[in-house]
């Protein structure tokens, strides 16, 4: 039918792998992180296949789930509607071999609960690029240093990129604290 050429097929995951269990890569065991805001229970595979227009290969791009919905339109040579608005950004041209817009962070709000078995956790916010991530209690991370975010970089021991990093960081989370601010009427 046909269907590979005719169909973008996206499979990602929304979280890590269980804690109990551990994959043994060949970089060594690596112990899930599901629940986890470490990289182990946010970085997740995104698989991209579209025979003859999904170039092979490999990306450290970031991508957020919000970015589907104008990657999906884009692929389908489809206009983001005016008066929609998305704080996703389309990566289908990095799907396709062409430069396109890589984002430059991703921002996480992670509060699972109420639900069964989770008081276990408690609310996470987060922004990240690809090397830094920053709490909104102001923990820094160098996050392909200290992968299970034990040692956070203190602002008195900052280096000017860990500095900069922060700055810009920071700069994320005030937005979008912002953004949830309920609209009053006049």
């Amino acid at each position: 039918l046909g269907l590979g050429e005719k169909t973008l097929i996206l499979f990602y995951s929304d979280n890590g792998t269980n804690q109990s269990v551990t994959s043994h890569t060949v970089d060594g065991p690596a112990t899930g992180g599901k629940g986890l805001t470490t990289d182990a229970g946010t970085h997740v595979p995104l698989i991209a296949r579209w025979t003859g227009r999904v170039q092979p290969g490999l990306s450290a791009d970031l991508v957020d789930s919000t970015d589907f919905l104008p990657t999906l339109l884009e692929a389908a040579g489809r206009p983001l509607p005016e008066t929609l608005f998305t704080d996703g950004v389309g990566f289908y041209p990095r799907l396709t071999g062409k430069p396109g817009t890589p984002r430059e962070w991703v921002f996480c709000h992670f509060d699972p609960r109420p639900g069964w078995d989770k008081d276990k956790f408690t609310l996470e916010r987060f922004a990240r690029d690809t090397r830094f991530k920053l709490y909104d209690d102001g923990r820094l991370f160098d996050v392909p240093a200290d992968r299970l975010e034990e040692n956070p970089i203190l602002p008195t021991r900052d280096t000017p990129e860990s500095a900069a990093a922060r700055k810009r960081l920071q700069a994320v989370l005030e937005a979008m604290a912002a953004s949830r601010k309920p609209v009053e009427a006049d």
